[in-house]
């Protein structure tokens, strides 16, 4: 009894180490395992009572104690050797988990994942056209997968697997198990425990659940497929017909619908507002079908945040099935990364501030889901807080209006929208405010009716953007700098990472002063790597009231015949909106935009959404030459400040 106390005590112990890190060997918030000697003081646990601590640990994590108590992931990297035996796996397996077990890092155990799913012979061109390919039911991503067999001169059923995924951490996982097991028996496969693949790779270390649940499926599928291949030996032919969810490609040949031009495609969120859209067409006589988008981050860097896919995805079902809606899950996270990540990443390595839910909007939901999809349908519907109004008669025009929830309205998102897109599209809950809103989801009895609205960039999730920014683009340290006195007061960590007015986040770059704050970001010169920074920003005038714009969309597919026009110009969403005057240049594709009051920070790369009263009539890019001209007039401060902008010149 007293043996079994010192032990627990010790477990115990052991556990409360996790909140303050032990051991520069493995890495802060974690135990070192070892029986060797160390030199950092590390807590010892002999092997009797590793697994307890594991138990200890697994327990609490189920509780969801672990993650009020201590940052997660919460890893324990010990010795298998020490602490248990390994698995029993095949060799070729457990070569490559212990391969990723080994990784240093969090990070580096990712990558190799990553570049184990690349080097995947079987794309999705080389999967052969087989009844026995289905879709991985509970994945992350869109996985696909096959089963072959022959039977070898013992007698023995062979099999070889195969697929592919639309997702590069899915694809890893994928790879795992197609290199790690083709060529086996049947009973050998058939044999393995999911466990024991996660806890040799140490999955668990670097992917959240998920990610593992979708291995878990993986192996449960092949294994489906393999109990099918030895029933067709055996002369039983027992076969399932199992349906799957097409890539976006697929889904542009008509025949994936039906031709039911009367249908509406509805673009279902998981959220309230897309939700309320749903039953709004319904309740109009309307035919619809319910569409989730998965697009790329959904599946991509888990390892750096929670992804709420999940959770999404089943409020969406939810939905649907509550309202009698056929629902169908839409891949596009290719079409995603090459359309709008691409973007956001090559911006903000330029130091420009990107908006990728702009692009989302006229590039994904009313791009490629249009072409692969939303074509085959009489309208396009989302929740945007817009209305939209048609003229369908020959040469008639679509007008995008702003809602009438100042607030929450999303013509700024909107703004980038070609005519084409805006007359197939539908904003149902556009004239309704977003109390109204909430108020028909709860008359309608909807499962999203006390969810609450989701925030930050859409793709992203709960991942952070700084750290999205970081994985890509890493770290470029340079000097901070006092606009106004030229005096170095810190070092930031990348450009990227700080945009024009921002105030918070600042950090280290301002921490020697920050008493003399509080400090705004008031340029960048990328020439130089150097961020200025301002604890007088309302003093700073020349650059807020004014800005180039360039790449200018006319939604209506014509641009004023008028030089210079009068409008009201929105910076950010929100509900702040300036009166101004648009110069045009030749062409009506860019000119000058004159603010009657300032801004509280334009950066080159921010958009612009033009209104016409309460008409979204069009928008565009501040330029990076924004800042540039009365540098080169040379009109004093104002030209200082334009070269502190530090644009191409």
């Amino acid at each position: 009894m007293l043996r079994m106390k010192m032990q627990l005590f010790k477990c115990m112990l052991a556990f409360s180490v996790l909140a303050v890190g032990c051991c520069a060997c493995t890495r802060p918030g974690t135990i070192c395992f070892s029986q060797s000697p160390c030199t950092n003081n590390a807590v010892r646990l002999t092997p009797g009572i590793c697994r307890n601590l594991h138990g200890a640990v697994s327990s609490c994590h189920r509780r969801s104690l672990a993650a009020k108590r201590y940052p997660r992931p919460l890893a324990l990297r010990c010795s298998l050797k020490e602490t248990r035996e390994a698995p029993s796996l095949p060799q070729e397996l457990q070569r490559l988990c212990s391969w990723l077990a080994e990784s240093s890092s969090d990070k580096e155990a990712a990558i190799r994942l990553v570049q184990l799913g690349d080097s995947l012979e079987q794309g999705r061109d080389a999967m052969p056209e087989i009844k026995e390919r289905v879709r991985v039911p509970g994945c992350i991503s869109n996985v696909q997968v096959y089963v072959s067999s022959q039977v070898d001169e013992l007698g023995s059923l062979r099999v070889s697997l195969g697929g592919d995924a639309d997702a590069r951490v899915a694809r890893g996982l994928l790879a795992l198990l197609v290199r790690g097991l083709s060529g086996l028996r049947a009973e050998e496969i058939l044999g393995l425990r999911s466990e024991e693949i996660i806890q040799s790779a140490n999955l668990k270390a670097f992917l959240p659940t998920g990610r593992n649940d979708g291995l878990r499926s993986m192996l449960t599928t092949f294994k489906s497929l393999i109990e099918q291949e030895r029933e067709r030996e055996q002369g039983q032919q027992q076969r399932q017909d199992i349906s799957q969810p097409r890539p976006a490609p697929e889904a542009q040949q008509t025949w994936a619908w039906g031709g039911r031009s009367e249908e509406v495609a509805v673009l279902l969120s998981g959220g309230v507002d897309s939700s309320v859209a749903l039953e709004l067409i319904r309740r109009q006589g309307l035919k619809p079908r319910a569409f989730y988008l998965r697009i790329w981050l959904e599946d991509e860097l888990a390892h750096l945040g929670e992804c709420p896919w999940e959770e999404d995805w089943s409020y969406a079902t939810s939905v649907a099935e509550r309202l009698n809606v056929p629902i169908e899950s839409i891949s596009l996270q290719e079409e995603y990364w090459e359309q709008v990540v691409d973007y956001l990443i090559g911006e903000a390595k330029l130091g420009r501030t990107p908006n990728p839910d702009i692009m989302c909007n006229s590039r994904i939901k009313f791009g490629m889901f249009e072409k692969y999809v939303g074509q085959h349908f009489s309208r396009v519907a989302s929740g945007h807080y817009a209305v939209s109004l048609h003229d369908d008669k020959e040469g008639g025009v679509s007008r995008l209006l702003m809602s009438p929830d100042k607030i929450k309205d999303q013509t700024y998102f909107l703004c980038n929208l070609r005519q084409e897109q805006l007359k197939h599209a539908l904003f149902p809950i556009g004239g309704y405010t977003k109390e109204q809103v909430r108020e028909l989801a709860r008359e309608f009895d909807l499962p999203t009716q006390k969810r609450k609205d989701s925030q930050g960039i859409c793709f992203l999730g709960k991942l952070k953007f700084e750290d999205f920014v970081g994985h890509h683009l890493g770290e470029n340290p340079g000097p901070v700098v006092d606009f106004h006195t030229g005096r170095e007061l810190g070092e930031h960590r990348g450009l990227w990472f700080y945009t024009i007015g921002q105030r918070k986040g600042l950090g280290s770059a301002t921490r020697r002063v920050t008493h003399l704050g509080p400090w705004f970001v008031a340029g960048k010169d990328r020439d130089k790597n150097v961020l200025y920074v301002s604890n007088q920003y309302d003093t700073i005038d020349g650059p807020r009231r004014g800005f180039d714009i360039e790449s200018i969309n006319w939604i209506s597919g014509e641009a004023p015949r008028d030089e210079e026009v009068r409008l009201r110009i929105k910076t950010r969403h929100g509900p702040g909106i300036h009166n101004g005057l648009l110069t045009l240049s030749p062409g009506r594709l860019s000119g000058r935009v004159s603010l009657e009051g300032r801004d509280s920070g334009l950066a080159p790369g921010q958009w612009a959404a033009l209104y016409d009263g309460e008409e979204c009539v069009g928008g565009g890019m501040i330029a990076d030459s924004t800042f540039l001209t009365k540098a080169e007039e040379g009109e004093g401060e104002e030209g200082d400040l334009a070269v502190a902008f530090g644009e191409d010149r």
